[in-house]
Formats: C-alpha cells, structure tokens, sequence
C-alpha cells in the first residue's frame, strides 16, 4: 500500500505531482482552508528540495496562490515571483526583502495595483527618482513615500496633478510652491497640451530639472528645446 501523503515530508518529485494535480481549486468551498487535501497544505509538507522546483511549485500555486509563501528560495526569483502575484495578489507580501529592495521589480508592482507601494523597502521609498515614477503612476503613492519627500514640492505638484486629472478638476498654476514648478507646468501644457499622461509628466519633469539646474535660463528656449525633440523622435523622445 501506497504511504500516506499526510504523515510524510514527501521528497518523492512523482509522488508530489500527482498529489497536488488530485488537489481542489481553491476556490472549492467543500474543503475547509487547513484540510490536508488541500495543495497548499501539501505543499508545504514537501521538501526544500521539490518547494524550489518550478514544476512543483508553479502546480501548487495554479492550485491554490497561498502556496507561494512555502516556496524556499523562489521568494527570491524575480520571474517567479512576478508569476505568483499574477496569480495571487497578495502574494507580493511573502517575496524576499531583496526582490521589494529591487527596483525593477518594485516598478513592475506598482503600475499593477497602487498598494504594493507599502510591500516595499523603505530604501526605495526614501528614493526621489522612483517616487517620482510612483506618483506619477497614482498619486496617492506619495501617502507611503518617506517622511522626508512627502515634503518635496515637485511630488506634491505632480501629485496634485494626477488628483485633479482623475476627478476632472482644473489645476491652478498660482498654488505650485515655486516659479520654477510654475514654469515647467507651462511648458508641458504648451508642449503637450492638458492631457496628463506619461509625455505630460515627462515634459513635466523633465522641464523642472532643467529650470531648476538653470541650463535653460529662458523657459521659451527650453519650451522649443522640447517641441524640436517631439518633431523629431515623436512623443517616446522624451
């Protein structure tokens, strides 16, 4: 007779398959959450060895998402773990602490759901660069960012920026905290008119920087710097 799966710590790769393949949906109502049937309660009575084997791992989570926290090392794959919050949102809880310090893969969460923001490192949240690109995906990213750039007067524009866009509202110039805010705002509507999507914030951005550096002393040369650059590489040259 065939051993039981529920007493064993299986390390049988077959053995693990073909339990997991015999597992309910998870969204089957007649097994309770802990009934060892259940592929995330075989899952974790696996070994190491087979919970870090893709095969075994990427079933497990088809089966039943909450798999992915007893997945060893694969908490730390980048691919991998892209594939478990795609199949379980809250999935992006239980990644390494490496993966919510990296940056691409922090870019990656935040343009799929707002409040994976709040998963990341503070690191990442103390850094200018990526709240810039945070706000400008939601503004309400700048709640979670550090003490420091909730006090930033670009993030707070660009913030109050994507806020009015999305209830419809005008924004006035006159309430930006600096001629240098108000100036870029100028030239990214004359650029690209009032629609706030990704050339606006660019533009935006990148127009602040440039005043703020002062390499364009004139906002009117840097105004036809960016119409030239749109004539000639189109609304991605920016």
């Amino acid at each position: 007779m065939k051993p039981s799966f529920n007493w064993i710590c299986c390390d049988d790769y077959h053995v693990a398959m073909e339990a997991l393949a015999a597992a309910p949906d998870v969204n089957d109502l007649t097994f309770s959450d802990d009934d060892p049937a259940r592929a995330e309660q075989i899952f974790k009575r696996l070994s190491t060895r087979l919970r870090e084997d893709r095969d075994v791992a990427r079933l497990a989570i088809e089966k039943d998402p909450g798999s992915f926290r007893f997945c060893a090392a694969l908490k730390d794959d980048l691919d991998f773990a892209k594939y478990a919050i795609e199949k379980g949102l809250s999935n992006i809880e239980h990644c390494s602490e490496r993966l919510k310090d990296n940056l691409e893969f922090a870019t990656w969460a935040i343009e799929r759901h707002p409040l994976y923001i709040q998963h990341l490192s503070d690191r990442l949240k103390d850094d200018v660069e990526f709240a810039r690109f945070a706000v400008g995906t939601s503004p309400s990213h700048l709640k979670q960012c550090s003490y420091r750039l909730k006090g930033d007067p670009f993030l707070n524009a660009l913030s109050e920026l994507g806020n009015a866009a999305r209830n419809s509202h005008t924004v006035l110039p006159s309430l930006f905290a600096s001629d240098e805010l108000r100036n870029a705002y100028a030239i990214a509507t004359i650029t690209c008119g009032f629609a706030y999507n990704h050339e606006f914030r660019m533009v935006f951005d990148r127009s602040y920087q440039e005043i703020r550096a002062q390499r364009y002393p004139d906002p009117v040369q840097l105004e036809l710097k960016f119409e030239a650059e749109r004539n000639v590489h189109g609304k991605e040259g920016y």
